[in-house]
Protein backbone atom coordinates (compact mmCIF):
# COMPACT_ATOMS: atom_id res chain seq x y z
CA UNK A 1 0.00 0.00 0.00
CA UNK A 2 1.22 3.63 -0.91
CA UNK A 3 0.56 6.68 1.24
CA UNK A 4 -1.48 7.70 -1.42
CA UNK A 5 -3.53 5.04 -0.86
CA UNK A 6 -3.83 5.30 2.12
CA UNK A 7 -4.59 9.14 1.93
CA UNK A 8 -7.85 8.13 0.42
CA UNK A 9 -8.95 6.03 2.99
CA UNK A 10 -7.83 8.90 5.63
CA UNK A 11 -10.03 11.11 3.85
CA UNK A 12 -12.77 9.07 3.24
CA UNK A 13 -13.13 8.13 7.07
CA UNK A 14 -13.68 11.89 7.91
CA UNK A 15 -16.47 14.02 7.29
CA UNK A 16 -16.05 15.96 4.18
CA UNK A 17 -13.69 18.75 4.02
CA UNK A 18 -12.04 18.21 7.11
CA UNK A 19 -8.36 17.51 5.46
CA UNK A 20 -7.38 17.52 2.02
CA UNK A 21 -4.84 15.06 0.42
CA UNK A 22 -2.41 16.53 0.61
CA UNK A 23 -2.65 16.99 4.52
CA UNK A 24 -3.21 13.25 4.71
CA UNK A 25 0.22 13.07 2.86
CA UNK A 26 1.58 15.36 5.53
CA UNK A 27 -0.06 13.38 8.52
CA UNK A 28 0.66 9.62 7.60
CA UNK A 29 4.48 10.79 6.66
CA UNK A 30 4.11 12.56 10.38
CA UNK A 31 2.88 9.23 12.11
CA UNK A 32 5.80 7.17 10.67
CA UNK A 33 8.73 9.87 12.15
CA UNK A 34 8.89 12.16 9.17
CA UNK A 35 8.22 16.03 9.87
CA UNK A 36 7.10 16.47 6.64
CA UNK A 37 5.85 14.28 3.59
CA UNK A 38 8.65 15.81 1.64
CA UNK A 39 11.20 14.48 4.20
CA UNK A 40 10.00 10.90 3.38
CA UNK A 41 11.44 11.30 0.07
CA UNK A 42 14.05 9.11 0.28
CA UNK A 43 12.18 6.21 1.50
CA UNK A 44 9.79 3.81 0.45
CA UNK A 45 6.29 3.24 2.32
CA UNK A 46 5.80 -0.27 2.28
CA UNK A 47 3.41 -2.63 3.58
CA UNK A 48 4.47 -4.24 7.33
CA UNK A 49 3.73 -7.30 8.19
CA UNK A 50 4.16 -6.03 12.03
CA UNK A 51 2.03 -3.04 13.83
CA UNK A 52 2.94 0.50 12.53
CA UNK A 53 5.67 2.28 15.04
CA UNK A 54 4.04 5.52 15.11
CA UNK A 55 5.40 8.30 16.22
CA UNK A 56 2.47 10.26 17.98
CA UNK A 57 4.65 13.12 19.32
CA UNK A 58 5.55 13.89 15.61
CA UNK A 59 1.89 13.24 14.59
CA UNK A 60 0.31 15.08 17.08
CA UNK A 61 2.68 18.56 16.16
CA UNK A 62 2.00 18.28 12.53
CA UNK A 63 -1.78 17.64 12.92
CA UNK A 64 -2.25 20.73 15.53
CA UNK A 65 0.14 22.59 13.35
CA UNK A 66 -1.71 22.55 9.89
CA UNK A 67 -5.56 21.06 11.46
CA UNK A 68 -5.92 22.17 15.10
CA UNK A 69 -9.53 22.66 15.31
CA UNK A 70 -9.79 18.96 13.77
CA UNK A 71 -6.84 17.21 15.89
CA UNK A 72 -9.58 15.45 17.94
CA UNK A 73 -10.92 13.48 14.92
CA UNK A 74 -7.43 12.95 12.51
CA UNK A 75 -5.51 11.14 14.74
CA UNK A 76 -7.66 8.47 16.44
CA UNK A 77 -8.88 7.93 12.69
CA UNK A 78 -5.19 7.37 11.64
CA UNK A 79 -4.50 5.57 14.22
CA UNK A 80 -7.16 3.07 13.39
CA UNK A 81 -6.36 2.92 9.66
CA UNK A 82 -2.83 1.95 10.51
CA UNK A 83 -3.61 -0.89 12.97
CA UNK A 84 -5.58 -2.32 10.22
CA UNK A 85 -3.15 -1.14 7.35
CA UNK A 86 0.27 -1.35 8.75
CA UNK A 87 3.07 0.73 7.20
CA UNK A 88 6.41 0.90 7.47
CA UNK A 89 9.54 3.17 6.03
CA UNK A 90 12.28 1.69 4.32
CA UNK A 91 15.60 4.16 3.32
CA UNK A 92 15.51 3.75 -0.29
CA UNK A 93 19.63 3.77 -0.17
CA UNK A 94 19.11 0.31 2.19
CA UNK A 95 16.55 -0.94 -0.68
CA UNK A 96 18.82 -0.51 -3.49
CA UNK A 97 21.99 -2.04 -1.49
CA UNK A 98 19.96 -5.21 -1.11
CA UNK A 99 18.75 -5.24 -4.68
CA UNK A 100 22.06 -5.31 -5.63
CA UNK A 101 22.86 -7.95 -3.02
CA UNK A 102 20.10 -9.84 -4.20
CA UNK A 103 18.66 -11.02 -0.82
CA UNK A 104 14.99 -8.69 -1.07
CA UNK A 105 11.77 -10.43 -0.60
CA UNK A 106 8.36 -9.57 -1.75
CA UNK A 107 10.30 -8.28 -5.00
CA UNK A 108 6.66 -7.27 -6.33
CA UNK A 109 5.87 -5.11 -3.60
CA UNK A 110 9.28 -3.32 -3.65
CA UNK A 111 8.95 -2.57 -7.60
CA UNK A 112 5.20 -0.82 -6.88
CA UNK A 113 6.70 1.68 -4.11
CA UNK A 114 9.75 2.17 -6.13
CA UNK A 115 7.62 2.86 -9.03
CA UNK A 116 5.49 5.91 -7.37
CA UNK A 117 8.96 6.90 -6.52
CA UNK A 118 10.21 6.91 -10.01
CA UNK A 119 6.82 8.92 -11.15
CA UNK A 120 7.78 11.65 -8.65
CA UNK A 121 11.62 12.09 -10.13
CA UNK A 122 13.38 9.98 -7.54
CA UNK A 123 16.37 9.02 -9.56
CA UNK A 124 17.27 5.86 -7.24
CA UNK A 125 13.74 4.56 -7.75
CA UNK A 126 14.30 4.21 -11.44
CA UNK A 127 18.16 2.63 -10.62
CA UNK A 128 15.74 0.44 -8.32
CA UNK A 129 13.84 -0.82 -10.93
CA UNK A 130 16.62 -1.16 -13.30
CA UNK A 131 18.18 -3.45 -10.69
CA UNK A 132 15.19 -5.79 -10.52
CA UNK A 133 15.04 -5.85 -14.08
CA UNK A 134 18.48 -7.10 -14.33
CA UNK A 135 17.59 -9.92 -12.58
CA UNK A 136 16.15 -11.03 -16.07
CA UNK A 137 18.64 -10.78 -17.77
CA UNK A 138 21.84 -12.77 -16.00
CA UNK A 139 21.23 -15.98 -18.19
CA UNK A 140 22.18 -15.96 -21.87
CA UNK A 141 19.99 -14.05 -23.87
CA UNK A 142 17.06 -16.67 -25.15
CA UNK A 143 16.97 -17.08 -29.02
CA UNK A 144 14.92 -14.65 -31.05
CA UNK A 145 14.28 -17.34 -33.60
CA UNK A 146 10.00 -18.20 -32.80
CA UNK A 147 9.85 -14.85 -31.85
CA UNK A 148 10.37 -13.43 -35.12
CA UNK A 149 8.76 -16.26 -36.62
CA UNK A 150 5.53 -15.26 -34.75
CA UNK A 151 6.29 -11.60 -35.97
CA UNK A 152 5.88 -12.97 -39.55
CA UNK A 153 2.46 -14.65 -39.13
CA UNK A 154 3.94 -18.18 -38.37
CA UNK A 155 0.94 -20.16 -36.54
CA UNK A 156 3.67 -21.81 -33.66
CA UNK A 157 2.89 -24.97 -31.94
CA UNK A 158 3.11 -24.79 -27.78
CA UNK A 159 6.72 -25.52 -27.16
CA UNK A 160 7.52 -22.87 -29.99
CA UNK A 161 5.06 -20.25 -28.54
CA UNK A 162 6.93 -21.02 -25.05
CA UNK A 163 9.97 -19.82 -26.22
CA UNK A 164 8.76 -17.16 -28.37
CA UNK A 165 7.57 -15.73 -25.03
CA UNK A 166 10.75 -16.24 -23.69
CA UNK A 167 12.50 -14.01 -25.91
CA UNK A 168 9.51 -11.37 -25.70
CA UNK A 169 10.07 -11.80 -22.05
CA UNK A 170 14.15 -11.22 -22.10
CA UNK A 171 13.57 -8.32 -24.29
CA UNK A 172 10.52 -6.78 -22.56
CA UNK A 173 13.42 -6.87 -19.38
CA UNK A 174 16.04 -5.27 -21.22
CA UNK A 175 13.83 -2.25 -22.41
CA UNK A 176 12.80 -2.09 -19.18
CA UNK A 177 16.06 -1.68 -17.69
CA UNK A 178 17.53 0.54 -20.30
CA UNK A 179 14.48 3.17 -19.89
CA UNK A 180 14.68 3.05 -15.98
CA UNK A 181 18.91 3.68 -16.44
CA UNK A 182 18.64 5.94 -18.90
CA UNK A 183 15.86 8.17 -16.74
CA UNK A 184 18.20 7.88 -13.59
CA UNK A 185 21.46 8.40 -15.13
CA UNK A 186 20.10 11.80 -17.10
CA UNK A 187 18.40 12.59 -13.34
CA UNK A 188 22.41 12.19 -12.43
CA UNK A 189 22.89 8.58 -10.92
CA UNK A 190 26.48 8.42 -11.95
CA UNK A 191 25.74 4.65 -10.57
CA UNK A 192 22.81 4.39 -13.74
CA UNK A 193 25.90 5.55 -16.15
CA UNK A 194 28.28 2.69 -14.65
CA UNK A 195 25.67 0.22 -15.24
CA UNK A 196 24.81 1.66 -18.52
CA UNK A 197 28.54 0.93 -19.68
CA UNK A 198 28.66 -2.48 -18.31
CA UNK A 199 25.17 -4.49 -19.64
CA UNK A 200 24.59 -2.06 -22.87
CA UNK A 201 28.53 -0.55 -23.59
CA UNK A 202 26.95 2.59 -23.18
CA UNK A 203 29.85 5.19 -22.92
CA UNK A 204 28.24 8.23 -21.74
CA UNK A 205 29.84 8.09 -17.85
CA UNK A 206 32.64 8.83 -19.88
CA UNK A 207 32.30 11.13 -21.97
CA UNK A 208 31.08 14.25 -19.73
CA UNK A 209 32.67 15.71 -16.81
CA UNK A 210 30.66 14.24 -13.88
CA UNK A 211 31.23 14.79 -9.84
CA UNK A 212 32.62 11.67 -8.62
CA UNK A 213 32.02 12.67 -5.01
CA UNK A 214 28.19 12.18 -5.91
CA UNK A 215 29.21 7.89 -6.22
CA UNK A 216 28.02 5.90 -3.09
CA UNK A 217 30.59 3.40 -1.67
CA UNK A 218 28.56 1.42 0.00
CA UNK A 219 26.89 0.31 -3.15
CA UNK A 220 28.00 -2.65 -5.43
CA UNK A 221 30.77 -0.77 -7.68
CA UNK A 222 34.24 -1.12 -8.94
CA UNK A 223 36.67 2.12 -10.10
CA UNK A 224 39.49 0.11 -10.96
CA UNK A 225 37.45 -1.75 -13.66
CA UNK A 226 35.49 1.59 -14.67
CA UNK A 227 39.39 3.31 -15.19
CA UNK A 228 40.13 0.46 -17.40
CA UNK A 229 37.13 0.37 -19.19
CA UNK A 230 37.95 3.94 -20.14
CA UNK A 231 41.61 3.41 -20.87
CA UNK A 232 40.41 0.80 -23.28
CA UNK A 233 37.64 2.57 -24.60
CA UNK A 234 39.21 5.85 -26.01
CA UNK A 235 38.60 7.63 -23.31
CA UNK A 236 42.46 7.89 -21.25
CA UNK A 237 41.90 11.49 -20.03
CA UNK A 238 39.09 10.38 -18.18
CA UNK A 239 40.97 7.25 -16.87
CA UNK A 240 43.22 9.34 -14.06
CA UNK A 241 40.17 10.08 -11.81
CA UNK A 242 38.71 6.93 -12.28
CA UNK A 243 41.87 4.90 -10.94
CA UNK A 244 42.47 7.50 -8.41
CA UNK A 245 38.82 6.66 -6.82
CA UNK A 246 40.53 3.31 -6.29
CA UNK A 247 43.52 4.39 -4.91
CA UNK A 248 41.66 6.53 -2.54
CA UNK A 249 40.58 3.55 -0.50
CA UNK A 250 44.06 1.70 -0.98
CA UNK A 251 43.38 -0.70 -3.09
CA UNK A 252 47.20 -1.45 -4.08
CA UNK A 253 46.30 -2.34 -8.69
CA UNK A 254 45.03 1.15 -8.37
CA UNK A 255 48.09 3.12 -7.22
CA UNK A 256 49.94 0.76 -9.31
CA UNK A 257 48.23 1.32 -12.34
CA UNK A 258 47.48 5.00 -12.11
CA UNK A 259 51.93 5.25 -11.54
CA UNK A 260 52.00 3.30 -14.81
CA UNK A 261 49.83 5.61 -16.46
CA UNK A 262 51.09 8.45 -15.26
CA UNK A 263 55.18 7.41 -14.94
CA UNK A 264 56.45 9.39 -18.30
CA UNK A 265 53.87 12.46 -17.74
CA UNK A 266 53.76 13.26 -14.54
CA UNK A 267 57.09 12.15 -12.55
CA UNK A 268 55.91 14.08 -9.38
CA UNK A 269 52.52 12.47 -8.37
CA UNK A 270 53.89 8.88 -10.14
CA UNK A 271 56.48 9.25 -6.89
CA UNK A 272 54.10 10.46 -4.91
CA UNK A 273 52.09 7.10 -5.75
CA UNK A 274 54.41 4.81 -5.45
CA UNK A 275 55.25 5.87 -1.91
CA UNK A 276 51.88 5.85 -0.96
CA UNK A 277 52.16 2.27 -2.32
CA UNK A 278 55.07 1.89 0.36
CA UNK A 279 53.27 3.01 3.20
CA UNK A 280 50.27 0.32 2.10
CA UNK A 281 53.21 -2.30 2.36
CA UNK A 282 53.93 -2.69 -1.73
CA UNK A 283 56.87 -1.37 -3.43
CA UNK A 284 55.59 -1.32 -7.00
CA UNK A 285 58.91 -0.02 -8.46
CA UNK A 286 59.79 -3.71 -7.63
CA UNK A 287 58.72 -6.80 -10.26
CA UNK A 288 56.37 -9.71 -8.31
CA UNK A 289 56.73 -12.83 -9.73
CA UNK A 290 53.46 -15.05 -8.82
CA UNK A 291 52.72 -18.84 -10.50
CA UNK A 292 49.46 -19.24 -12.86
CA UNK A 293 47.79 -22.31 -14.08
CA UNK A 294 47.46 -23.14 -17.99
CA UNK A 295 44.42 -21.24 -18.20
CA UNK A 296 46.20 -18.07 -16.62
CA UNK A 297 44.36 -17.73 -13.39
CA UNK A 298 46.25 -17.80 -10.23
CA UNK A 299 47.98 -21.35 -9.55
CA UNK A 300 46.07 -23.35 -7.02
CA UNK A 301 48.01 -25.56 -5.02
CA UNK A 302 45.18 -28.12 -4.14
CA UNK A 303 44.17 -28.43 -8.08
CA UNK A 304 47.61 -28.80 -9.13
CA UNK A 305 48.23 -29.14 -12.42
CA UNK A 306 51.07 -27.12 -14.92
CA UNK A 307 52.50 -24.10 -13.60
CA UNK A 308 53.94 -21.32 -14.98
CA UNK A 309 55.85 -18.32 -14.61
CA UNK A 310 54.50 -14.84 -14.68
CA UNK A 311 55.14 -11.40 -12.99
CA UNK A 312 53.56 -7.85 -12.39
CA UNK A 313 56.57 -5.46 -13.79
CA UNK A 314 58.02 -2.85 -12.08
CA UNK A 315 57.32 0.75 -12.41
CA UNK A 316 59.37 3.22 -13.95
CA UNK A 317 59.03 6.41 -13.21
CA UNK A 318 61.24 9.74 -14.24
CA UNK A 319 63.69 10.69 -11.37
CA UNK A 320 62.39 13.86 -9.66
CA UNK A 321 64.60 16.22 -7.70
CA UNK A 322 65.03 16.01 -3.75
CA UNK A 323 62.81 18.64 -3.06
CA UNK A 324 60.08 17.11 -5.43
CA UNK A 325 60.85 13.84 -3.75
CA UNK A 326 60.54 15.02 -0.48
CA UNK A 327 56.92 16.46 -1.07
CA UNK A 328 55.79 13.29 -2.73
CA UNK A 329 56.58 11.47 0.65
CA UNK A 330 55.25 14.15 2.50
CA UNK A 331 51.57 14.09 0.27
CA UNK A 332 51.55 10.39 0.67
CA UNK A 333 52.04 10.36 4.38
CA UNK A 334 48.70 12.58 4.14
CA UNK A 335 46.59 10.11 1.86
CA UNK A 336 48.08 7.06 4.45
CA UNK A 337 47.01 9.21 7.44
CA UNK A 338 43.41 9.91 6.32
CA UNK A 339 43.23 6.39 4.72
CA UNK A 340 43.62 5.03 8.31
CA UNK A 341 41.50 7.92 10.32
CA UNK A 342 38.80 8.30 7.72
CA UNK A 343 38.83 4.89 5.50
CA UNK A 344 39.45 7.15 2.87
CA UNK A 345 42.04 9.72 1.36
CA UNK A 346 41.24 12.37 -0.46
CA UNK A 347 43.45 12.59 -3.75
CA UNK A 348 42.93 15.52 -5.83
CA UNK A 349 45.06 14.60 -9.11
CA UNK A 350 43.95 18.81 -10.30
CA UNK A 351 46.88 19.61 -7.39
CA UNK A 352 49.46 17.43 -8.83
CA UNK A 353 50.00 18.39 -12.05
Amino acid sequence: MSIKTLSFHLCKSLPPGTITRSHAHEFIAAALGFKSYAGASQFLILDSQLATEVDRETLTERVVQLKPESAQLIIPSLLALLQRMPLTAAPLREIIQSLEQGNLDNIAIIEAALSIAAKKGNHWAHYGIALIATEALLDEQPSDYWYQKRNAGAVLTEQEALFADEFQKYQDAKNKCLAHLEEAFAQGNLHAGIKLNEIFGDNRIFEAQVNTEKLDRTLSWDPLDIARKAAEGGFEEQAPRWYAIGCETGDIEAVRELTSLVAQTNPRLAWTLVEFGRLLGTDITVSEAFAIDEYGNDYDDEVGGPAYADEIPGVDAIPVSNQDYALAKSVASEWFMQLTNTGKATIDLGKMG
